[in-house]
């Protein structure tokens, strides 16, 4: 899930996207919820859920390179102030940790 600023979803997206380049795009929860209703489904209820990752061991799960990583890095030190709340980074021991957050979403018809 990302934060419904435009420019933040599209900051987040290419985070993923150099990590992943099989990912597609993240929405935030306010447009999922759009998504399903559009669909004709109405919202039953909603759960957010987060974790925290340390970066290298994140990244090394899609095998990105050293170059990559270090981009990485650079975006995480650069987020915009929307998606702070949501990365949430952190260093600590030389290492750096962040957090992920998704949205479980219960609909019916």
């Amino acid at each position: 899930m990302t934060a419904p600023n435009k420019e933040a979803a599209a900051y987040y997206n290419a985070y993923e996207k150099l990590r992943d380049p099989s990912h597609r795009w993240v929405y935030p929860q306010t447009r999922l919820e759009t998504l399903f209703r559009q669909a004709g489904f109405n919202i039953q209820a909603a759960r957010l859920l987060s974790k925290e990752f340390e970066f290298h061991q994140w990244a090394d799960r899609q095998s990105v390179s050293s170059a990559n990583k270090e981009k990485l890095l650079e975006m995480m030190r650069k987020i915009p102030k929307e998606l702070e709340p949501l990365f949430a980074p952190r260093w600590a021991n030389d290492a750096m940790y962040f957090s992920l957050h998704e949205v479980a979403l219960i609909a019916r018809l």
